[in-house]
């Protein structure tokens, strides 16, 4: 629970398309937009929205603690690394990381995630 009131900004998803052993560094600018300082987790989730298998709605992939002084901002980056994006693939019976459009979604909880952008693994 926090007394402050966080707003989030300025999402920048470093690259469009990456390979499979590559890391996007996620950055988002957060600001304490209270009267007073305050500790924010900001999550880091991904979706997959051009798959053909079977896989969550959203994935928690990172996430960051930053404490920030009222009235202030603060970058903060995430990495994904592509490796982390893998599935368990039933039919070859080993983890995959399948090729295609990734949905980054950024916020302070799972149901309230205020900027995306998109990524493609080659």
């Amino acid at each position: 629970m926090s007394y402050t009131k966080f707003d989030y900004s300025n999402l920048v998803v470093p690259c469009s398309t990456v390979t499979k052993g590559g890391i996007v560094n996620v950055s988002v600018d957060v600001t304490n937009s209270g009267s007073v300082a305050g500790d924010e987790v900001v999550l880091l989730f991904v979706s997959y929205p051009s798959t053909t298998k079977k896989r969550s709605a959203k994935e928690l992939k990172g996430f960051a603690r930053v404490s920030i002084a009222a009235g202030a901002k603060q970058t903060v980056t995430i990495p994904v690394r592509v490796s982390d994006l893998k599935y368990w693939d039933a039919g070859s019976s080993a983890w995959a990381v399948e090729s295609g459009s990734v949905k980054v979604m950024v916020g302070g909880s799972s149901d309230k995630l205020p900027l995306s952008d998109t990524f493609t693994v080659n």
